[in-house]
């Protein structure tokens, strides 16, 4: 009966109740309003309504000059353009 608190009492390796869960849900319950609170203070909804209906033409712009750097780029490999000038 050594070392047991309780008769009839045996530690096992089995949780029963993990608390951690109640307590990031109480934590996030509390911070949740803040949080929301200051998106609405630093996040101007209108801009970014604008810059979703821009969204499309700003990809546009993005892979027309991508495609544009990746023309105009050196070769990266010995194979590619490497003594294009020898006879």
């Amino acid at each position: 009966m050594r070392g047991r608190a309780f008769a009839g009492y045996a530690a096992s390796d089995k949780l029963i109740y993990d608390g951690k869960i109640d307590a990031m849900a109480s934590a996030l319950e509390k911070m949740y309003p803040i949080i929301l609170e200051q998106f609405e203070k630093y996040l101007d909804t209108e801009e970014m309504l604008q810059l979703k209906k821009k969204g499309p033409r700003i990809r546009a712009l993005k892979v027309t000059s991508a495609a544009a750097a990746h023309e105009t780029a050196w070769p990266r490999s010995g194979a590619e353009g490497y003594n294009q000038h020898s006879p």
